[in-house]
């Protein structure tokens, strides 16, 4: 069996290996390091808020966090 390719060694290429990547479009409302630690730091207060509010119930440490959470991100968005 012949074959018509012929080798050539992969520092004499001119041809790169793997094929360039093509560079995404930078997002223009991607968020930050500052911005996530400011929403954590939000959504951190207003949990321990409601866990205050609710007078300091043992075992509800998640649920205050997941309603702070949607609170503060509804809010962020303009719901």
């Amino acid at each position: 069996m012949a074959m018509n390719a012929q080798l050539v060694h992969p520092a004499k290429s001119k041809r790169p290996l793997v094929p360039a990547r093509k560079q995404a479009p930078a997002a223009t409302s991607a968020p930050t390091h500052a911005t996530c630690d400011a929403l954590y730091l939000m959504i951190l207060e207003r949990a321990y808020e409601l866990h205050v509010e609710q007078g300091h119930r043992i075992g509800s440490a998640l649920d205050d966090w997941l309603e702070a959470e949607r609170e503060i991100l509804s809010h962020t968005r303009g719901e």
